[in-house]
């Protein structure tokens, strides 16, 4: 077929399609292929490509007794090129002669070829999307479902392994060149880590020359070299790799019970900081830190390059109600540039300290908690210990620390939150059982003075909501995150639609007045984490580096980005996006590292980017794409500069 554009290439890769069968009589087993696809494109004065092509289906149908008539309806089908003006990914499918491909008889139907043709429209989506192109350089892999006449129900079906083994169905994908895009991967490792690989929290950090991984692990933590074993109920697990992905050592720490690593910190050249909590003791390498039974532990402590603690402290929680029935979120930890840190947490009864116990505001109901931050010097010793809240619920998101050695925090208000010092108060809608809760950010001075508190918006809480903070040369800091419901930009306040989750991107001075915000518009979802920005950090020069994913396209400033492809089974699957921000906060550029992605956390130093997080699918690696995997964890650095 020719092509109908001088500029407009042949199509010479894809086509993945969702497809229903329909069966009468008994349900048999059925293979279909599709085969020699060409496609024509032509550009419309509004950039999107129009698709007009064919391709071969071949069916072997396998009958079964009383078997006499099938029918294939082709559901949705994506087409993706080289060389387009814009990504054709196929949004609206025609075939002629309606939607069913062909009703043909069981006897005609057996080792059937027929030639479809269809025509489509595509997203108006530039680049190299890999969101789009999950089978690139594999086997067409199908999805789809068998209906059952007798029990009027369809039997769901999934042939990846028949079709990953035959060769002969193999239709392949030419991508485009992204060496001049930003965000290239220095170096990749994808240990698989199975179905059954669920890391309920991890966090990563530079420190040493490397990186660190901690994590509150369940299941065995393959990391290609060696494989770190888990009891099931949860450990912490601290491990350091080199600057090129090699792992130096690993540590496991805990005793019985649920033990984990919920937050890691380190300043330029120093040692890294960990915190987390346990169920009975744990030891980081100073001595063995003790839980009282039916309370909770927390702890901080400063880790030497060698993976032992120089210093620990352990803090036990005498909570006013189980905290198993509240999920409580672990406790961040902000490294400061003195050499100390900072400890926050949300505060659900009472912790003894050195000067006395600090107690929780008897909450209005069940779960809910007070502010808690404390500040360690270098050498473990306590600095101070401040609460704030009231009967209603407070929670702390993430914390951070700038050059000038204030604390940040970012958190959840249901109350009405009066940090004093002449701030004004944060306000929520002082009710136990909210809509929207009043994201807010405040900031203390080294001696842990309140100096900073601003509101940012009403939003909806989902179970597990993050946002995240980074530090910004000079002082300051941006904060970044999903959101349903309202956000206040400085210039305009932007509200979200629908179910699923927008983002923002937010960068205050050191008063905590905005400097420029940012917000990322997805398509409309039934979703509410179709869209989620679950990392965010500085480099140096002040540019910002963002990790999320996304089941849709987005918008930012305006600027068509990629989402999600569906998922080898079913339902919708969530690309892994890197997204780079200039100092002033104008859109850089970005990547899609992998068709699907869970949990992720990054980090920025010497203009490099160091990412982990939970994927499915097809990613990409340093020299390509990497194989489809059931379930690994992805751990790369990534260019700043290409």
């Amino acid at each position: 077929m020719a092509s109908s554009s001088p500029t407009a290439p042949l199509l010479v890769a894809s086509l993945s399609a969702l497809a229903l069968v329909a069966c009468r009589g008994e349900v048999g087993s059925l293979q279909v292929d599709f085969l020699n696809p060409e496609v024509e494109l032509s550009t419309r004065e509004d950039g999107r490509v129009e698709l007009d092509g064919a391709f071969d289906l071949t069916a072997n149908l396998a009958l079964g007794s009383g078997e006499d008539e099938a029918e294939i309806w082709l559901d949705k089908l994506d087409v993706t090129t080289t060389g387009a003006p814009f990504t054709p990914v196929v949004t609206d499918l025609r075939v002629p002669n309606g939607d069913s491909l062909f009703p043909l008889e069981a006897e005609l139907y057996d080792e059937t070829k027929v030639r479809v043709p269809f025509t489509g429209v595509s997203l108006k989506a530039p680049g190299d999307e890999l969101a789009w192109l999950c089978s690139i350089g594999q086997p067409m892999e199908l999805q789809g479902a068998v209906y059952e006449a007798e029990t009027a129900t369809l039997q769901s079906y999934y042939d990846s392994a028949a079709q990953l083994e035959r060769l002969p169905n193999e239709i392949t994908f030419s991508r485009k060149d992204a060496a001049a895009k930003p965000l290239p991967p220095r170096f990749v490792s994808i240990p698989a880590q199975g179905p059954a690989g669920f890391l309920p929290a991890f966090e990563v950090e530079n420190a040493w020359g490397g990186f660190v991984f901690g994590a509150h692990v369940a299941n065995n933590l393959n990391l290609g070299e060696r494989v770190v074993l888990a009891d099931g109920a949860g450990q912490a697990v601290l491990v350091r790799f080199d600057a090129h992905g090699k792992v130096v050592w690993d540590r496991t720490f805990g005793d019985e019970g649920v033990d984990g690593i919920s937050s890691l910190s380190a300043q330029e050249g120093g040692d890294l900081y960990v915190a987390g909590h346990f169920t009975t003791q744990i030891d980081l390498g100073a001595g063995a830190l003790l839980n009282t039974p039916g309370q909770r532990g927390y702890f901080v402590a400063r880790m030497s390059d060698a993976g032992a603690a120089a210093w620990s402290v352990g803090l036990v929680e005498d909570a006013f109600f189980p905290l198993e029935n509240c999920l409580p979120p672990g406790p961040h930890i902000a490294a400061r540039p003195d050499g100390g840190v900072s400890f926050v947490k949300s505060l659900y009864g009472t912790i003894p300290f050195p000067g006395g116990p600090v107690e929780a505001t008897p909450p209005a109901d069940y779960c809910s908690a007070d502010l808690l931050i404390t500040g360690y010097d270098a050498a473990g010793e306590l600095l101070y210990v401040r609460r704030y809240g009231d009967e209603y619920d407070q929670q702390v998101l993430d914390a951070v620390a700038d050059a000038e050695g204030n604390t940040w925090i970012v958190g959840l208000s249901n109350g009405a939150l009066d940090l004093g010092n002449g701030l004004p108060l944060i306000v929520g809608p002082m009710s136990s059982m909210p809509v929207a809760s009043q994201l807010f950010v405040a900031a203390f001075d080294p001696q842990g003075t309140p100096i900073v508190a601003r509101e940012l918006g009403q939003v909806h809480a989902r179970l597990g909501y993050e946002v995240h903070l980074a530090a910004r040369p000079g002082g300051g800091v941006v904060v970044a995150g999903p959101f349903a419901g309202f956000i206040d930009l400085g210039l305009e306040v932007v509200t979200t639609t629908g179910v699923g989750e927008d983002g923002f991107v937010v960068a205050l001075d050191g008063a905590g007045k905005q400097i420029w915000g940012q917000y990322f518009d997805q398509s409309a979802s039934p979703f509410a984490e179709a869209f989620t920005l679950g990392d965010v950090d500085v480099a140096e020069d002040g540019r910002v580096v963002l990790a999320g994913r996304a089941m849709s396209g987005f918008n930012v400033s305006g600027q068509p980005l990629p989402g999600g492809t569906p998922t080898f089974g079913a339902g919708i699957g969530s690309a892994l996006f890197t997204f780079a921000l200039d100092p002033a906060g104008a859109p850089l550029g970005y990547r899609i590292l992998s068709c699907n992605a869970g949990l992720m956390s990054l980090a920025v130093g010497a203009g490099e980017v160091t990412l982990v997080s939970a994927v499915l699918g097809f990613s990409e690696g340093e020299h390509g794409l990497l194989p489809r995997n059931e379930g690994a964890l992805w751990m790369g650095r990534l260019a700043l500069d290409p």
